[in-house]
């Protein structure tokens, strides 16, 4: 089985023709959003609406596929420098939209009959949620060109930052134990039977960071400055409240959640002394124990037992996931282990991947597939 993702499926590599010939699409379905967004003062709403979503649609399409590419490639390696290179081209080419997009979306909420328009069309029914959010939100978008001026900034601000930290934390050396390894290595051994393993290699984790505290603290830092600036340019009260707002959750909710943890709190407190002791501690658990495993376990899991243990299990009760599960297996959808510059083991189902795009950041989370 393979132990390492094959992303041949998507690409063969950035030399694949297929690559450059749909990131050229791509600017021509930019381009063609543009000119589209510039007369919508003359459009027919309704059919306005429609071409709006038709075009924003098939641009992501292509956008996901070919960031989401770039992404993966980074994210077993992040000294990938053509991977880094190249969604970077892809990210400001889609910069393009942000000013269009804005200008679409006034307009829609300008419209007085904007939801009647939406109930009464077929095709726009699917998509009432989301214009009903782009009503209410439209007074946070940025007026004139402000839009795409944000988003090409975002590229070497906050984007930037951003990744910086993500190499830093993912290239650092951790010596242990007389070897070197990297961060994700070292993590997993937080989960360790030995609890002299366990020690070590917190210990190990923590002098490692003294390497780059002060570049991670400044990227971090660099990155909350950006945050609150778009915040206080877009007129929200605050970080949490923008956030709340693009996950489409109250406030109200929020404080219901945060409620029900802060009265359960004693609850964990009590498990977290109860194991400090099983372990050992009389004076409270260490940050080091804390996901110290309880038990004896000689139960050793290869790639292929955990394909087998997970379509046994998935197969009680959905025969779609279980497909899948063993689909991504088969298909070296799994990138298994840690290597230097790699933050962890990672998944990729076809395009759609648990990686580091920026896609829906950059959309707001209001259009895709």
């Amino acid at each position: 089985m393979n132990e390492f993702w094959n992303l041949d499926p998507i690409y063969k590599g950035f030399d694949d023709p297929a690559f450059e010939a749909e990131l050229e699409e791509v600017k021509s379905l930019v381009a063609q959003y543009a000119a589209f967004a510039a007369e919508l003062a003359q459009a027919d709403p309704a059919e306005g609406l429609n071409n709006g979503i038709a075009m924003q649609e098939k641009i992501i399409h292509y956008v996901e596929k070919l960031a989401g590419y770039c992404s993966l490639r980074q994210s077993t390696n992040t000294r990938d420098a053509q991977a880094g290179s190249n969604l970077g081209r892809v990210m400001s080419i889609l910069s393009g939209i942000a000013a269009p997009r804005a200008a679409f979306q006034n307009w829609a909420a300008n419209l007085p009959n904007l939801m009647e328009l939406v109930r009464a069309d077929e095709n726009l029914k699917d998509y009432e949620f989301l214009f009903s959010n782009i009503a209410e939100s439209s007074a946070h978008l940025l007026p004139g060109i402000g839009e795409e001026v944000m988003a090409k900034m975002e590229l070497s601000g906050g984007d930037a930052w951003s990744d910086l930290q993500s190499y830093l934390t993912s290239t650092v050396p951790v010596h242990y134990r007389g070897t070197v390894t990297n961060l994700s290595s070292i993590r997993n051994l937080a989960y360790d039977e030995d609890p002299q393993v366990r020690k070590d290699a917190y210990e190990a984790e923590i002098a490692c960071y003294d390497r780059i505290k002060d570049a991670v603290a400044f990227a971090l830092n660099s990155i909350k400055l950006e945050t609150i600036s778009d915040c206080q340019l877009r007129g929200y009260e605050s970080p949490l409240h923008r956030t709340v707002k693009h996950n489409d959750m109250k406030m109200e909710t929020l404080d219901a959640m945060l409620g029900a943890m802060d009265e359960y709190l004693p609850k964990f407190w009590q498990y977290l002394k109860a194991k400090g002791k099983a372990l050992g501690h009389e004076k409270g658990l260490p940050w080091y124990d804390l996901f110290a495993p309880m038990g004896k376990s000689s139960t050793k899991f290869t790639a292929e037992d955990a394909k087998a243990y997970l379509v046994e299990q998935f197969s009680d009760f959905d025969g779609e996931l279980t497909a899948m599960v063993a689909e991504a297996f088969d298909n070296a959808w799994i990138d298994f282990y840690p290597r230097d510059g790699k933050a962890g083991g990672a998944f990729c189902a076809e395009v759609n991947c648990l990686g580091e795009s920026r896609i829906l950041t950059n959309f707001d989370g209001q259009f895709g597939d």
